[in-house]
């Protein structure tokens, strides 16, 4: 006897789908556009022909949905740490990481880096905290060709801080209390077109400053 009419599931291919494979790699390595598009495509391709692998599609999906999540979380959390200014005066306002391209005249931080040291961000401070370093100026550095190496460019930039903002320094109320500091393009910034040098007072003997550098 013919069975009743009606939809019936194509029997088991006994084999595993592919894109329910890839769905699942993806998913745990974070290719989240891959593992949901494959994922779908798994899944109708397993209800048309009775494939394995259904498992693995889901899985791939809710991978993906969890890196969505980790990735939403690590931005919020990320976006938290970072410093935050006035929007009039441009002052920090609150304590936070600041990338060493977006430093103004002005601004104070803690944790001086060591010499020779790539430095990405600081940590930066209202300037009314205790700190161990101010922003004093900005210097340009002159020079269109190859990068000239590590000593030259630290060279020309401390020159160029100490030409600059060295008698502020030494007329500060505070000089007895201070050094100077500097940053320096590297030679991948300077590929991108960097020149600048940041001129910084530091407090000696590790101190603290607690007033701004004088005018």
């Amino acid at each position: 006897m013919p069975p009743p009419p009606g939809y019936y599931p194509p029997p088991p291919s006994g084999k595993t789908n592919g894109f329910a494979i890839a769905a699942l790699v993806f998913g745990i390595i974070g290719g989240v556009l891959f593992a949901v598009i494959f994922g779908f495509v798994a899944l109708s391709q397993i209800r048309k022909r009775g494939d394995k692998g259904r498992g693995m599609a889901i899985a791939g999906l809710v991978l993906s949905a969890a890196w969505i999540v980790l990735l939403v979380a690590v931005f919020i959390i990320g976006d938290g740490l970072r410093a935050t200014r006035d929007t009039n005066t441009g002052q920090v306002t609150q304590a936070g990481q600041l990338d060493v391209f977006d430093l103004k005249d002005g601004d104070c931080f803690n944790n001086v880096p060591g010499d020779n040291k790539e430095v990405m961000s600081v940590s930066a401070v209202p300037c009314t905290q205790p700190h161990d370093a101010e922003v004093l100026s900005q210097v340009t550095v002159a020079g269109s060709g190859a990068y000239p190496g590590t000593d030259q460019i630290a060279a020309e930039v401390e020159k160029l801080c100490v030409d600059k903002v060295g008698a502020r320094v030494e007329a500060s109320p505070i000089a007895d209390k201070l050094g100077i500091y500097y940053f320096y393009p590297t030679k991948e910034s300077w590929a991108q077109g960097d020149r600048a040098g940041t001129c910084v007072a530091v407090a000696n003997d590790n101190g603290k400053l607690t007033a701004p550098v004088g005018k």
